[in-house]
């Protein structure tokens, strides 16, 4: 990544509860995260919601995470996400976010938008409840650094 600051770290987490909240909050533990975003599903609010109180952090709802809407096209909610990605990353350069939004959003939206897939990338579907994957962002593009620790797929370089 050539842009002159460091990337953000976002990590990405599907909107869920019960004991796969725990597991999300649990794999934060020994990371600084220094904001909490979600999409404007109540779901979503919910799961960033209980992160954010065992990082001491407001959540942060953002009407672009949303999956795609009855007349927009995959380049349509490609470009709305990228978007969002890209102005979260430009107020976090350096340090770590946590985006909560729905698991498919992230899995149809990601194969597409990261720079690092190899040509034979096959996704290896939504993120399991709980799991967390992190991507690298800043001018360059999206870079995924790990898909969850139960993946079977994993990026090219």
């Amino acid at each position: 990544m050539s842009d002159l600051f460091c990337p953000a770290t976002l990590l990405l987490a599907g909107e869920t509860e019960g004991a796969a909240v725990t597991r999300l909050v649990s794999s934060l533990r020994d990371r600084k995260v220094a904001g909490v975003y979600a999409a404007e599903s109540s779901a979503a609010v919910r799961t960033a919601e209980t992160a954010a109180a065992a990082t001491g952090l407001h959540v942060h709802t953002v009407p672009g995470l949303a999956d795609a809407g009855a007349d927009e096209t995959d380049d349509d909610v490609l470009r709305r996400v990228a978007g969002e990605f890209q102005a979260i990353a430009d107020l976090y350069r350096g340090e770590t976010v946590l985006v909560v939004a729905s698991r498919d959003l992230f899995a149809d939206v990601l194969p597409r938008l990261a720079v690092n897939l190899a040509a034979g990338f096959a996704r290896s579907g939504p993120l399991e409840p709980g799991q967390v994957a992190e991507v690298a962002v800043d001018a360059d593009g999206v870079v995924i650094r790990d898909w969850g620790e139960t993946s079977s797929t994993s990026p090219g370089t």
